[in-house]
């Protein structure tokens, strides 16, 4: 059930949050307070921030093209209704839930929308920024592959997946633009020397293994349909476990050549979005007894359990 609720946001947030979790909201979104400033004073502040009018279209840019159409759905009603699918619907507000514009009570599957934040959309969603939406959330969607798949890609290549939708036709200029319109909260890389370079990779050691791996295979340019797939059901595993990956493999005894190949196989197979249950079959015929390939299953696990996953709505499942 959708709740359009009477009350503001600062009294969902004053409901909802203790001082210290309201410290924490704070800090999170790099607002600054005294130890001796009241709960409410802070909300205040926070409130300010998120109901910013600039602010909240940022983060509106990054709603995917499915989910803003459900929001757009729900926030034509004017009280509480019951959902037609709870689990679809409920998930077209999570990234507004971890924004802190509503409050999902998952155990009662109800979905809280302050009436100020509901008022501030409907403000906001006219026909340029719709327009600006389409554009900056396809943008986001292909850096999103990019991070998860290559880590490290240039903007030559992100123009060329960018440009492949139908309707879509970016610069380099273009593309700079609109990367800088996508909110911090959601940048998983930094633009630097014509190159989009995930944080993870920004220490020397990673970034240069990254590249002489990459020699190993050519670029292989996804399908849209393949990028929004992933971008709404998540990945089989991150380029950072990939690499983890690689630098494990590289400690066998294996030819290069076979090392090479192994490594051209399992990448793609990672590219057509198999599970990691379907690429430890490929582990047969390159190493040489169970033992090492229960030993390499085991460290998949721990480099999977160790990469940040940049998603908020958690489904990044493993099939091991």
């Amino acid at each position: 059930m959708i709740v359009l609720e009477e009350l503001s946001l600062f009294e969902m947030l004053d409901q909802i949050y203790s001082l210290e979790g309201i410290h924490k909201l704070a800090d999170v979104r790099d607002i600054s307070y005294d130890e001796d400033d009241t709960k409410k004073k802070i909300i205040k502040d926070i409130v300010d921030c998120l109901l910013d009018e600039d602010y909240f279209r940022e983060h509106l840019y990054v709603i995917s093209d499915q989910h803003m159409k459900i929001i757009r759905k729900l926030l034509k009603h004017q009280d509480r209704f019951i959902l037609s699918n709870r689990s679809k619907e409920n998930e077209a507000f999570i990234e507004l839930d971890a924004l802190d514009y509503v409050d999902i009570d998952e155990e009662r599957e109800e979905v809280f929308i302050p009436m100020d934040v509901r008022n501030l959309i409907l403000k906001i969603d006219n026909h340029e920024f719709e327009k600006t939406r389409r554009k900056v959330f396809w943008l986001h969607a292909v850096l999103y592959h990019a991070f998860f798949l290559y880590g490290l890609v240039s903007i030559d290549e992100v123009c060329t997946m960018y440009n492949s939708r139908a309707g879509f036709n970016a610069s380099r200029e273009d593309i700079e633009y609109y990367f800088s319109l996508i909110p911090l909260d959601f940048q998983k890389f930094v633009y630097m020397d014509d190159n989009f370079i995930a944080f993870d990779l920004l220490k020397k050691d990673s970034l240069e293994s990254t590249k002489e791996l990459q020699q190993y295979y050519e670029m292989k340019y996804p399908r849209t349909d393949q990028i929004l797939d992933h971008y709404n059901e998540g990945y089989p595993i991150s380029s950072i476990s990939y690499n983890r990956i690689d630098q494990f493999i590289r400690t066998k005894s294996l030819s290069e050549y076979k090392e090479k190949k192994f490594m051209r196989k399992l990448y793609e197979s990672i590219i057509q979005g198999e599970k990691l249950a379907k690429l430890l079959d490929y582990f047969d015929g390159y190493l040489k007894d169970e033992d090492e390939v229960l030993f390499i299953t085991r460290n998949l696990k721990e480099a999977i359990k160790e990469t940040p996953q940049y998603k908020y709505h958690g489904r990044n499942e493993y099939e091991i």
